[in-house]
């Protein structure tokens, strides 16, 4: 029975310092983490997200600042926007946050993985946070594209244009080329007059 007992015992204790462990282990990654720093919510408004999904890391000057909590559509549309990111972002770098007004989404990586990067403070420009502030819109690479190859194709063109004039001039230069010369025996012989 006493054998029993200090089985129990054993048995007890470490299943309390495992606990004790695992919720200690908890805090700790949750704070490096950020899950228990105080958090603030930011609304910003977009026409397309591009891919970006919740959890997405949130920069100020390549510093994380805070992560997506939130991406849904709005009823009303608001300037043409009609996709709302919900920011969470750490309490501590709010009068930061407040100074900006520039919020876009970027392209983190060779994989693609989408993020918003806040631009650095303006002088004396505070954002009002309370109310949804208009974002950037992330660069279509479809449309991009498609600019690239009506660009390429203009180059194309303007390209032949130029060899043409290049062909013409150069028929011009030997057909003047000619004419001087022609001139220019007759001045030698002497006969230049009898030319016109």
């Amino acid at each position: 029975m006493k054998n029993n007992f200090t089985k129990e015992l054993t048995a007890g204790l470490f299943f309390m310092i495992g606990l004790i462990l695992m919720v200690f282990l908890l805090f700790f990654v949750g704070s490096k983490e950020g899950f228990a720093r105080p958090k603030f919510s930011l609304e910003v408004l977009f026409k397309n997200v591009g891919g970006l999904e919740v959890g997405a890391p949130v920069r100020l000057s390549g510093v994380n600042v805070g992560s997506v909590a939130k991406v849904d559509f709005i009823e009303q549309p608001v300037t043409d926007r009609k996709v709302r990111v919900v920011l969470s972002i750490y309490e501590k770098y709010k009068n930061q946050v407040m100074r900006c007004s520039d919020f876009s989404i970027k392209t983190a990586g060779i994989l693609g993985d989408k993020l918003i990067e806040i631009a650095p403070p303006e002088e004396g420009m505070i954002c009002e946070i309370k109310k949804p502030l208009i974002g950037k819109d992330p660069l279509d690479i479809q449309n991009w594209a498609e600019n690239l190859q009506e660009t390429s194709d203009s180059f194309r063109k303007l390209s032949e244009e130029t060899t043409k004039i290049t062909k013409q001039l150069n028929y011009v230069s030997y057909t003047f080329k000619r004419l001087l010369d022609r001139i220019e025996d007759k001045l030698i012989k002497g006969n230049l007059l009898k030319v016109f």
